[in-house]
């Protein structure tokens, strides 16, 4: 048995983009519970493989902290909308869980394709579209970044070198509503 022991610690976050992902994992679980004919007489539930394979798509919008949205398709799937600006990226996930990637450009009527539709999107098709979204200052940190380095002695001459202490590792954990909670190591435990 390992002599150290775990504490979890649940954190309430306020993040408006967390608060966007609750909302849209509640509205994707809603879609599973609409009637036949929720549509002027057509349409079936929002089928379980179209909500899961949709809440990693706003997982990934909220992340990259860029506006989504999520509706139902007629068939039983469902469909992730990702903007900034006037530029759109659509997922539509079927019933079976499959997916195709839309980009446009334009509201409404008023839109043109920035690439061709793709049927049968790979999720790195549809990563890479979603990133095309994402401002380049985004990627830019407004932060200094640590990270740890080391060097030791190697053939006829010494290098120095400095030890940093390993970081807390963290864990996020997403919850079945949509929340998420952190869990760290932080003591031994004591016999």
């Amino acid at each position: 048995m390992s002599p150290y022991g775990s504490v979890f610690a649940v954190f309430k976050t306020t993040s408006e983009m967390d608060s966007l992902r609750r909302r849209l994992t509640l509205k994707l679980r809603h879609m599973e519970t609409l009637p036949h004919g929720w549509s002027h007489g057509q349409g079936v539930p929002v089928s379980p493989s179209a909500t899961v394979g949709a809440e990693e798509f706003v997982r990934l919008a909220t992340a990259l902290r860029l506006i989504a949205d999520v509706f139902p398709n007629l068939d039983g799937g469902c469909a992730v909308a990702i903007y900034n600006g006037e530029r759109r990226v659509e997922i539509s996930v079927s019933a079976q869980g499959e997916f195709s990637v839309r980009f446009e450009r334009g509201l409404g009527f008023q839109y043109r394709d920035i690439i061709a539709p793709i049927q049968g999107a790979t999720r790195e098709q549809i990563y890479n579209q979603v990133y095309r979204l994402v401002p380049d200052e985004r990627w830019k940190l407004p932060v200094s970044s640590t990270y740890a380095t080391s060097t030791g002695t190697r053939v006829a001459f010494a290098t120095s070198y400095t030890r940093t202490r390993r970081a807390v590792e963290m864990r996020t954990l997403l919850t079945d509503v949509g929340g998420s909670q952190s869990s760290t190591l932080l003591a031994p435990a004591r016999r």
